[in-house]
């Protein structure tokens, strides 16, 4: 008989022991206003969260195993040189980024906004008042397939990021790192400013990735062209300013959809005022537009549908990270790190899907 696991971490066993003291860790979950002390096995869990089958969950423990050395030797040698393209912390980063309930949330929140979108479009062109049909949606059978295909999905972009040079934060401040739900976030404090279509994207230039891997350490990625971090040749950066550690922390209380890890129950006051300033998938904003039909030949109609992301200007940044003057020379601010690669990796994804769903019936994830 197969065994199946039951109870699904969405954060990692592996991150959430390292918050812990004595065997447990403090947990508050805002949106109930509920604090506990308990083991790592029973927070930012759900009962068959994936899928009943445990394919998903499988390959995410495979993710998970992978990364699980590399990680504990950063935890037991922070100041050690990572290498760089290191595909199993790349990978374990990005499907972090895609296998939580803020990544399931902010899927569905795009499908719906396309589908809407194209609906009330359609209905225009038909002739027909879209307010007739208000409360009218796409359903899908399964909501379940967007999370299964971000997760999944997000193993594949690793050479994405390939580029970005990683770094250590030590924390060396009487405050902790917190661990939220959503825990892997980045920010692109070079493109603060723009507000195009993709300026949230990470083969943008100036992004910088974070995910805390103990109460004490950060493992981070960033753009080596844009930035300078600490001293500019070491891997590591130890943070003496709080202020730097509580910028941190709001990336991951703006990050949650609900809960936050913490090791101390003298944080609890910290932990409980700034999840009441700090809002909840706060971090980045939904938005969708569309363009006006245009015949295209014959009877037909052409239209775009945009969905995308802005980010939260932040009014201020690390102490320890500055932009280099050479990266204002780059050209044009809202440019790939490496268009050209870009642009061939999504070819190829293209290409890929095409092929599986002509071979199979499905996507990604068949």
């Amino acid at each position: 008989m197969v065994n199946i696991t039951k109870n699904q971490h969405y954060v990692p066993r592996l991150l959430i022991r390292n918050f812990a003291i004595k065997g447990k860790v403090w947990t508050y979950d805002g949106s109930r206003d509920i604090l506990r002390s308990t083991k790592p096995e029973g927070v930012l869990s759900e009962n068959f969260f994936y899928d009943k089958d445990n394919q998903v969950e499988n390959f995410l423990c495979t993710v998970e195993a992978l990364a699980a050395p590399k990680i504990a030797q950063i935890l037991a040698s922070p100041t050690e040189r990572i290498p760089r393209q290191d595909i199993d912390l790349l990978r374990f980063i990005l499907v972090q980024l895609g296998r939580t309930p803020g990544a399931y949330g902010t899927a569905r929140g795009n499908l719906k906004s396309y589908t809407d979108s194209y609906v009330t479009q359609q209905l225009k062109i038909l002739g027909h008042d879209p307010k007739e049909f208000e409360g009218v949606s796409i359903v899908l059978e399964d909501e379940k397939d967007l999370l299964r295909i971000s997760a999944v999905g997000s193993a594949l972009n690793w050479p994405l990021i390939r580029d970005l040079e990683p770094h250590v934060f030590i924390n060396s401040t009487p405050l902790d790192f917190v661990l939220s739900d959503n825990p892997s976030c980045f920010y692109n404090w070079y493109l603060r400013d723009e507000t195009g279509m993709s300026a949230t994207s990470l083969t943008k230039q100036g992004v910088h990735i974070f995910l805390p891997i103990s109460n004490r350490l950060m493992l981070t990625f960033y753009d080596s062209r844009t930035y300078k971090v600490g001293n500019g040749r070491d891997g590591f950066t130890k943070l003496n300013a709080a202020e730097d550690v509580r910028l941190l922390n709001s990336l991951q209380f703006r990050s949650r959809t609900s809960s936050v890890i913490f090791s101390s129950s003298s944080q609890t006051r910290y932990v409980k005022d700034s999840c009441q300033r700090l809002e909840p998938d706060s971090l980045f904003q939904s938005n969708w537009d569309t363009t006006e039909p245009v015949p295209i030949g014959g009877d037909k109609l052409s239209a775009q549908h945009f969905v995308w992301r802005s980010q939260l200007r932040l009014s201020r940044w690390l102490s320890v990270v500055k932009v280099k003057r050479k990266a204002n020379r780059f050209g044009d601010r809202g440019q790939d790190r490496d268009p050209e690669f870009v642009a061939d990796f999504k070819l190829v994804m293209e290409n890929l899907e095409t092929v599986r769903a002509h071979h199979k019936g499905g996507s990604l994830m068949t």
